[in-house]
């Protein structure tokens, strides 16, 4: 298969289409490091190249979205976001980081992202393949810390290229793939059937027979 991305010098996912033809692309295969060149003939379908002329690397596609996800909140340093389980305000609302760090151990857990916010941090989870398991939200409600996890295996099954300005902002503003972890919703309330009416029978007169 040919590949069609690779990371720039700043370790930044590129398309083939973001690229100057030849070495002037100064990339680097995503998968093994080694330097690619940009092929943008006239005839072939463009693509990167291993410089050494060894067979393409295979690429997941699931880690290419996974990677260009986390770059590109890191760009934007803000999300569009559900309104928080325990907020009165039930609008969306864009939330903006004063930093962020990717892979940063927190305790003894690692989470994709950890953004600065006003009143502390919080923790953003990039979903494609592995979701928040029981041991690890057990972790995040002991540690008390904001986190939202993002969901994005359709982004793989629609026509959309990664990375591009299209997957850019699926990622940074649709909404209904986006849940908060922690705080935990409130669980919904019980729904009360209404009371069972009682027939009303009608009045009847009793006549005492005389004596």
């Amino acid at each position: 298969m040919l590949m069609t991305v690779a990371v720039n010098k700043a370790n930044q996912l590129v398309s083939i289409k973001q690229v100057e033809r030849g070495l002037k692309c100064d990339c680097f295969c995503f998968e093994c490091g080694e330097q690619v060149v940009a092929k943008k003939g006239e005839k072939n379908e463009h693509h990167f190249a291993h410089i050494s002329n060894k067979v393409s690397c295979n690429i997941n596609p699931e880690s290419i979205l996974h990677k260009f996800a986390k770059q590109v909140i890191m760009e934007e340093k803000g999300l569009t976001l559900p309104a928080l389980p325990n907020s009165q305000s039930k609008d969306n609302q864009v939330w903006q980081f004063s930093k962020l760090i990717a892979e940063q151990s927190v305790g003894s857990i690692r989470p994709d992202l950890v953004a600065s916010i006003d009143h502390g941090m919080m923790f953003i989870e990039i979903a494609v393949t592995s979701f928040i398991d029981t041991d690890k939200l057990d972790l995040i409600k002991h540690l008390g810390i904001q986190t939202i996890e993002i969901d994005l295996r359709d982004l793989l099954k629609q026509n959309i290229d990664i990375p591009s300005e299209e997957a850019r902002a699926y990622i940074l503003n649709e909404v209904s793939n986006k849940k908060w972890v922690y705080p935990v919703p409130p669980p919904a309330a019980p729904v009360v059937p209404p009371p069972a009416l009682v027939p009303v029978l009608p009045h009847t007169h009793t006549h005492e027979q005389p004596t």
